[in-house]
């Protein structure tokens, strides 16, 4: 259920009264009773109610949930100045929820909120600065609105303006700054600043080389399922670099990132396959990562990986390569459609 703080921004008509009697209504679930009061206060033009009353209409807590009444309501609000209901209301502006989609909208009431101090909206405008939506693009916008953000704390801004200063992009290049921001992320739990400040150290970039730092940034995020650091991680495990060398292991991690199409990962799965390092040995299953691994970016891989491919399909038998075919129906009939990566 999507929340909202309805006291953020201007205060209500009376906190200590009606309002009061509406929210411990709605926190005891007794939503009937909390639409109609919230229902009065807004129609007075409380901001606090007309929010609140939005909030009950995108969830449909004791009304028929309607897109259109909750977008009409978070405007009633944001107009007035809500800063959380502006930020709905860019939201819903940039989806085209319950009124027409508009970007140019959107990044204001983005802005709006952001001007008050509003993190998420905030972190938004960084986004929509960075890809130009609704806005003329600029990384240098886009970083000072990250770094506003950041200084309250937000951990996806932060992993994204560690991702500026590693390129460069918007600010001066430098890896030590992008390895500020990612550990910044990273000991939120943010498994992207995890999975980024794990592999600088493993390339000692913007740090010292330190692998056995490298391995504990990476399983972590590895363990929240991401597939980036998944296979960082089995590569770890294979080399021995900063943990003791597992095939089976290495083979564990390699298949969560394969499982999400990473190309080099699914090659080297199949490689274990066919030599039966850390899994048992399996031609079948070696000629599905192959054949998965295939569609590789490098011209150099992609002609390795089909060799590799076609030289295992030249050497099974019919039976054999028709179970390989229904392992790779299979496999992808398990992917929702916008699975990769």
């Amino acid at each position: 259920m999507q929340t909202v703080d309805p006291l953020c921004g201007l205060n209500t008509l009376d906190v200590e009264g009606p309002f009061r009697r509406a929210m411990e209504a709605y926190d005891a679930e007794d939503y009937v009773v909390a639409a109609e009061e919230f229902s009065e206060l807004a129609e007075a033009g409380d901001t606090a109610s007309q929010t609140m009353l939005a909030m009950m209409y995108h969830n449909g807590d004791g009304v028929c949930q309607n897109d259109v009444q909750a977008t009409n309501w978070f405007q009633a609000a944001a107009i007035q100045g809500q800063s959380d209901a502006q930020y709905q209301m860019a939201v819903r502006r940039s989806v085209g929820q319950g009124i027409e989609a508009d970007f140019s909208e959107a990044a204001e009431w983005f802005r709006k909120a952001a001007e008050q101090g509003h993190m998420e909206a905030q972190a938004e405008l960084g986004i929509v600065y960075r890809m130009g939506r609704g806005v003329t693009r600029s990384d240098t916008e886009g970083a000072k609105w990250y770094r506003k953000a950041v200084a309250q704390g937000h951990a996806m801004a932060a992993h994204a303006l560690g991702n500026l200063y590693l390129s460069g992009s918007g600010v001066s290049e430098d890896p030590a700054e992008a390895a500020r921001y990612f550990r910044l992320a990273a000991e939120q739990g943010d498994g992207e600043g995890q999975t980024d400040l794990g592999l600088m150290y493993a390339n000692g970039s913007g740090v010292a080389l330190d692998h056995v730092e490298a391995v504990n940034w990476l399983r972590l995020a590895a363990e929240q399922g991401h597939p980036k650091a998944a296979g960082a991680l089995g590569y770890a495990y294979v080399t021995g670099n900063g943990v003791d060398a597992d095939y089976g292991e290495a083979a564990k991690w390699y298949l969560v990132a394969a499982d999400h199409g990473f190309e080099d990962c699914q090659f080297n799965l199949g490689l274990m396959y066919f030599y039966g390092d850390g899994v048992e040995q399996d031609e079948i299953e070696a000629l599905k990562w192959f054949v998965l691994s295939a569609d590789a970016d490098s011209a150099k891989a992609k002609d390795e990986r089909m060799a590799a491919r076609d030289d295992l399909q030249a050497r099974l038998s019919e039976t054999q390569m028709q179970e390989a075919d229904r392992r790779l129906r299979a496999w992808h009939e398990t992917r929702p459609f916008n699975w990769r990566y």
